[in-house]
């Protein structure tokens, strides 16, 4: 990814996190469902009990917290 696509995805993290979205849920939604991009929480996003054991929570909220 480049700099630039890294700089608008921070951005938009931060907007949606403005709008009420916890950035690390949009990141684990975009994942698990395969997206290229960013986008608002639906109402009701479930992450799947196997991706869910295998990630600690603390982990990618300290990689989107040194943004």
């Amino acid at each position: 990814m480049s700099v630039v696509a890294q700089t608008r995805a921070i951005a938009e993290l931060d907007r949606l996190r403005r709008d009420g979205n916890d950035p690390v849920h949009v990141i684990n939604q975009s994942i698990i469902n395969g997206w290229k991009g960013l986008f608002p929480l639906h109402a009701r996003t479930a992450m799947p009990a196997a991706a869910a054991a295998s990630t600690t929570p603390e982990e990618p909220r300290d990689a989107v917290s040194r943004f």
